[in-house]
């Protein structure tokens, strides 16, 4: 399966609006995804770190995915979260997402997974091929050292090897990858990608993005607190701005957006879900501030710090 090429750009990491109940909240979310979706190239969906996947069944992530289908309605691409506890557990939650998704026309919908999450590197690429009879979608892979090394039992390994990369970005099903980690391993992953045109590194990392942009794109939590000053400055970086880049007022405007999206990390990066949430919640976008995983420290100071600069940027 030759796999159509992931979009290229800004991909808002959602976070997943629970109601008071720890029901899915269906209005927030559709609330979340106007404000959002006019301004990225695609969302992620029930995601392991902004969506707090892990958290959810696959029954449960099947409606997340299916509600965020039908608000964005074709208008970009969503990536979903498939991973689960063992390879068996991941392909069973496949099937059970591809059924409650089958109508998605092609080039809309990309399976996200975290292979490290269940599996060593060893025997990776052929667990991969094995599996891609069975994925009928193009595959995004996810690989994040500090989500990994978090698990009760950790496996050897938190990244994947870039020598199985290299493997891994040959086999037509996989279409790219979302990293966070050093900007040496990305360096070298980048390497391992040039063997396939068109392969899709993203940066889950903000900060590495604001500092040294990849070309495929940014994968942020901040785009559902400012999307408009993300995607001006996710354009810029991919130089597909164009010509009004040169114009002085531009180049300020571009480098005020940038200190406030700094700013607004600078407030939540310690504790990105709860803080989001609560300011989503206090901005009316979300009925509620829940998160899946009880959170206990005190965050109201970084709220009130991410608000007033969320107000900054909208100005």
């Amino acid at each position: 399966m030759e796999a159509p090429l992931p979009p290229r750009g800004l991909i808002a990491d959602l976070v997943t609006p629970l109601a008071d109940d720890g029901s899915l909240d269906v209005k927030g979310l559709e609330r979340l995804i106007e404000r959002v979706v006019p301004h990225v190239h695609g969302v992620l969906a029930a995601g392991p770190a902004a969506g707090e996947g892990f958290a959810f069944d696959c029954d449960t992530r099947a409606e997340i995915i299916d509600r965020v289908l039908a608000a964005v309605g074709g208008r970009v691409p969503v990536l979903a979260w498939i991973t689960a506890e063992s390879p068996e557990e991941t392909l069973s939650c496949l099937e059970i997402l591809d059924r409650t998704s089958a109508g998605t026309p092609a080039g809309l919908l990309y399976w996200t997974d975290t292979p490290l999450y269940y599996h060593s590197n060893r025997g990776l690429p052929v667990h991969y091929r094995e599996m891609a009879d069975r994925l009928r979608r193009p595959l995004v892979l996810h690989n994040d050292p500090d989500f990994i090394s978090r698990l009760k039992n950790p496996l050897k390994r938190s990244n994947i090897r870039t020598a199985v990369l290299k493997e891994l970005v040959i086999i037509d099903s996989i279409a790219g990858l979302v990293f966070s980690g050093s900007m040496d391993r990305a360096r070298n992953y980048q390497k391992a990608g040039r063997g396939r045109p068109g392969f899709r590194i993203y940066d889950h990392n903000e900060g590495n993005f604001l500092d040294f942009p990849s070309m495929s794109g940014v994968v942020s939590i901040g785009a559902v607190l400012a999307p408009r000053q993300w995607h001006a400055i996710t354009e810029t970086s991919l130089q597909r701005a164009g010509s009004e880049t040169h114009y002085p007022d531009f180049l300020h405007q571009i480098w005020e957006m940038g200190r406030h999206v700094r700013a607004l990390r600078e407030a939540y990066r310690d504790a990105p879900v709860p803080v989001v949430k609560a300011a989503l919640h206090r901005m009316g976008v979300i009925s509620s501030a829940r998160t899946a995983v009880p959170f206990g420290s005190d965050v109201s100071g970084a709220v009130e710090r991410l608000l007033r600069e969320t107000q900054g940027a909208v100005k």
